[in-house]
């Protein structure tokens, strides 16, 4: 495995778990693995192996390119309003019960119902 490409498998392992809202201990007791594996793992002195990986990215619930690819997954349109890519990223960000919350509120105002009729 290539330096390059171990820095950038942590860099996005590091991003996903504060998204996620983990920490190593819950990847290794997940995965059935040590915390110094995982702890290998974030400061790059290992990388995991394919089968790994894709368990590391399930876990994660992402796609396995996610962990290995340089560019962000989390990237948003640059349609939006700078405000909009600011709320999109909260809610990517946002553990599931928050996210649920979220579209409950919006989806109870009178004039977004019309809107959110059209999107199905």
């Amino acid at each position: 495995m290539g330096e390059e490409a171990r820095k950038i498998f942590v860099k996005n392992l590091d991003r996903l778990m504060r998204i996620r809202h983990v920490n190593q201990a819950d990847i290794a007791r997940h995965l059935g693995l040590t915390a110094s594996t995982v702890s290998d793992w974030c400061l790059g002195k290992n990388y995991p192996r394919v089968d790994r990986m894709q368990q590391l990215a399930d876990f994660l619930g992402v796609p396995m390119r996610y962990l290995t690819t340089e560019s962000n997954p989390y990237e948003v349109p640059s349609l939006l309003s700078k405000e909009e890519q600011e709320l999109v990223v909260l809610y990517r960000a946002a553990e599931k019960t928050a996210r649920e919350y979220a579209r409950e509120m919006l989806a109870s105002h009178p004039e977004l119902k019309q809107d959110m009729a059209s999107l199905a």
